[in-house]
């Protein structure tokens, strides 16, 4: 009988571990977890009994108490002269975890919309050249975000059989090219492909494109230009995503694109 109750024992001092990181992943301290779980165990309580459920000294129990009742998962009674801290239902922590995410979302929002002025005076001034590697398909999926951060028209070679023959990598250019049909951004491509560019992806608005014959240009890696920053992409034998923020590189990739584009000009040209 003793041990079965020493392993109950230890089977409740571990699920309630596992609750306070519950709690934590939520946005409470270990702190306020702790007081709050002895808040609901034991009933309305002096602010020393729960300091001491808890295994916390008063005054942090009491800060704890403090920020619990601001965020409304604790209140307070007066019972024969005494304070006595009393758990709100747990169905608030549902209310406070959409509050949670409200302010993620609006810290977000304004993030993205302060991103624009960020890469403005990111490109302003002297400095040496930004060089980025990414690995990956998590690696490319980073740089894909961070290039649709960035303002302005693009331009790009992509070796669009190459991202074909790879169903993975296929389905995630698919949903890059989505974000960037919302944006509607000007851009020009050439794609180096054997099929049309209709078969098997999304059209792409504000855009021109024209087809290279793969036999003609065995171009196996993408390579785009947008603003001040270059985005490089090896897909063979493993992903490898390479940023460059440099302003002459830029210029120098985009003439060398100009040139590319112009001698394309007896290739076909769609527009996306």
């Amino acid at each position: 009988m003793g041990k079965d109750r020493d392993t109950n024992m230890g089977n409740n001092a571990a699920c309630m571990e596992n609750v306070k990181k519950a709690l934590g992943n939520l946005g409470l301290s270990e702190k306020e977890a702790a007081v709050y779980l002895a808040a609901l165990t034991l009933g309305p309580s002096t602010i020393l009994t729960l300091a001491r459920h808890a295994a916390v000294n008063r005054a942090t129990a009491y800060l704890a108490a403090e920020k619990l009742g601001s965020r409304g998962l604790l209140s307070t009674v007066t019972k024969d002269e005494k304070r006595l801290y009393v758990a709100e239902t747990p169905e608030l922590l549902r209310k406070f975890m959409e509050e949670e995410k409200r302010v993620l979302q609006e810290k977000e929002q304004h993030l993205h919309e302060t991103f624009p002025m960020l890469f403005a005076l990111f490109s302003m001034g002297d400095r040496k050249p930004q060089v980025r590697y990414l690995e990956g398909k998590e690696g490319l999926q980073t740089v894909r975000e961070m290039f649709l951060r960035q303002g302005g028209d693009f331009v790009q070679i992509v070796p669009l059989d190459v991202v074909r023959r790879h169903p993975e990598l296929h389905a995630q250019h698919e949903e890059h090219l989505a974000s960037l049909s919302s944006l509607q951004v000007p851009h020009r491509a050439l794609l180096v492909t054997h099929e049309p560019i209709d078969i098997g992806m999304t059209p792409l608005p504000s855009g021109l494109v024209r087809i290279l014959p793969p036999e003609r240009f065995p171009i196996e890696a993408e390579i785009t230009v947008r603003g001040d920053t270059i985005f490089l992409y090896a897909f063979l034998p493993t992903i490898l995503s390479v940023v460059i923020t440099s302003r002459e590189l830029a210029i120098a990739v985009k003439a060398l694109f100009e040139l590319a584009w112009e001698g394309a000009s007896v290739f076909p040209a769609k527009r996306g």
